[in-house]
């Protein structure tokens, strides 16, 4: 077992007079304490009125410092919102991003063209692929007035999505377009791809006349590490401080 020793500056116990100093130890998790009139290395310990402030210092220093290890471990690995940027991708070019970030139970979304593309708002479509359910909606648009409907068919064309839902503005058949959108995903996670409906030949806020809305699909996600798999590592580094205190306390 680990013995603590005390500097003590003052007579032996036999002796009411001062005539050397001596050291008084005892085991950790012992109340008994020993005493030694052995060389004590003095510099090694700081001068305390008694030496019961040496040990509760002692004791007090090593606890805050396994417990600041342990705290720090746990906050290094919480779960923490993580975002993914898709590529939206037309012709084999890059025509606009849409960055996801999970959020607890739910996905944000963020969408933004390149110059000369825009986003089909009222009558456009968005598809979603990943982990969705009945209880999965679209709302909080950037765009005011905007609105989701789930289709009953993901199917759209040659793209297939978990769930797709059809745009509107409440303005009948007039199209819209914007360079930007935001919203939210409710109920989803794991999101790897979007689709949507867009204006490829966008200028002075309006789409030329002509066939030109196509619908698009994200690049394929990159694989990142599940929160699950980063809160077992952070288990096991807790684990481990867990072990480092028992060593310093036996």
């Amino acid at each position: 077992m680990q013995k603590l020793a005390v500097f003590c500056p003052g007579a032996l116990p036999s002796h009411p007079a001062p005539q050397r100093n001596y050291c008084r130890y005892k085991y950790l998790h012992s109340d008994t304490w020993a005493s030694s009139t052995g060389h004590c290395r003095a510099e090694l310990f700081p001068q305390y009125k008694t030496c019961s402030q040496k040990v509760t210092t002692v004791r007090l220093t090593t606890k805050l410092s396994i417990l600041a290890l342990v705290f720090a471990t746990a906050l290094a690995f919480q779960p923490a919102a993580s975002a993914t940027t898709l590529d939206l991708v037309y012709n084999g070019t890059v025509v606009g991003t849409a960055t996801l970030t999970q959020n607890g139970s739910n996905v944000d979304v963020s969408i933004s063209m390149k110059s000369g593309f825009a986003i089909l708002g009222n009558g456009g479509d968005i598809g979603v692929v990943g982990s969705v359910s009945s209880k999965t909606t679209i709302n909080d648009f950037s765009v005011a007035g905007m609105s989701a409907d789930l289709k009953k068919n993901g199917t759209i064309g040659s793209f297939t999505f978990n769930d797709l839902f059809k745009l509107s503005m409440g303005k009948g058949n007039g199209q819209t377009f914007s360079t930007t959108l935001n919203f939210t995903i409710n109920n989803a996670s794991n999101i790897s791809a979007l689709g949507l409906h867009i204006c490829i030949k966008f200028a002075d806020g309006t789409c030329a006349a002509g066939n030109n809305t196509v619908f698009v699909e994200t690049s394929q996600a990159p694989t990142v590490p599940e929160p699950s798999t980063l809160g077992l590592l952070g288990t096991g580094l807790v684990g481990l401080a867990g072990v480092v205190r028992r060593r310093l306390f036996s």
